[in-house]
């Protein structure tokens, strides 16, 4: 593939990602008031919605080899994991460490849309 298009595909995959875990920030949000069998359900979502964003960076892979990308699935991975054991804290504090990542993932790639 044209480097310049597998740059501006990564780009897209990485803009979508960085907005996708900007509205999970959002759920986890909700998530946190709750409680029981209601935090057990939305857990389930979240948990869900996450192994989405992860199939979304799987495919990007198809376009850029790059360690950053693989960094944002551990960064996940873990978010999943606390959220799991109900760490709430951690749970944000791996989500905003994987929005930190991918924004500067995007960033870097900004340059073949302008």
């Amino acid at each position: 593939m044209d480097p310049m298009k597998s740059e501006l595909m990564a780009y897209q995959y990485f803009e979508r990602v960085k907005s996708n875990l900007t509205h999970l920030s959002r759920l986890m949000s909700e998530l946190e008031g709750m409680s029981g069998e209601e935090y057990e359900g939305g857990k389930k979502i979240i948990l869900s919605y996450l192994e989405g964003i992860l199939n979304e960076l799987k495919i990007s892979s198809n376009f850029v080899q790059d360690s950053e990308r693989i960094e944002v699935e551990r960064k996940i991975m873990e978010c999943m994991g606390k959220l799991s054991t109900k760490e709430m804290d951690e749970a944000f504090r791996a989500l905003g460490e994987a929005l930190s990542l991918i924004s500067n993932l995007a960033n870097k790639r900004s340059h073949v849309m302008f």
